[in-house]
């Protein structure tokens, strides 16, 4: 290995390009396994409701809060005013919570006006009201963090988060089933 690629392979580990990949790679595997796990734990039926919920709401984090959670990336960072820097992060925390959480009751209004193909699904809808609000704010916290390049805390915060959301998921499921 010549003494240019080591000294690139320097530069990307002291950026964090390895703490992000392998981070991400991980909690990629995380959630994997708890698809599967959750899978075997109900039945088809309750899974059907379970995926059509999770499905809608996928469409709402499409939209992420107009993406200003990834706008802070660009805007956010050491760079610019600490009064500035902290301005731009509650102005994305709060206009994109405020636009998921509105998305999410325009949802629960909608499932209960239109017809549905699964309507027992309409329960998991409305109990999974807080899904797309909460999802966005880790998603401002993550990448404000980004912004401030600090890497380590940016793949410790995903890592915590989908290891929280398997293990409260099957113990949820074991005690109270799909809902």
């Amino acid at each position: 290995m010549t003494d240019r690629m080591k000294e690139g392979i320097r530069k990307l580990f002291q950026g964090g390009f390895f703490h992000i990949l392998f981070g991400n790679t991980l909690t990629k595997m995380i959630a994997f396994l708890s698809s599967i796990v959750i899978v075997r734990l109900v039945n088809k039926q309750d899974y059907a409701y379970l995926a059509y919920a999770d499905n809608l709401y996928s469409y709402i984090n499409l939209i992420a809060g107009l993406g200003m959670s990834t706008a802070i990336l660009k805007f956010c960072g050491s760079n610019i005013s600490r009064s500035e820097d902290k301005a731009y992060f509650l102005f994305a925390m709060k206009y994109g919570s405020i636009f998921q959480a509105g998305a999410s009751i325009a949802l629960i209004i909608y499932v209960y006006a239109a017809e549905l193909p699964f309507p027992t699904a309409r329960t998991l809808i409305v109990l999974s009201l807080l899904y797309p609000l909460l999802t966005n704010i880790l998603s401002t916290l993550q990448n404000y963090v980004r912004a401030h390049m600090n890497h380590k805390l940016y793949v410790r915060m995903g890592i915590v988060q989908t290891a929280v959301v398997f293990a409260a998921s099957v113990v949820l499921v074991l005690l109270f089933g799909i809902k």
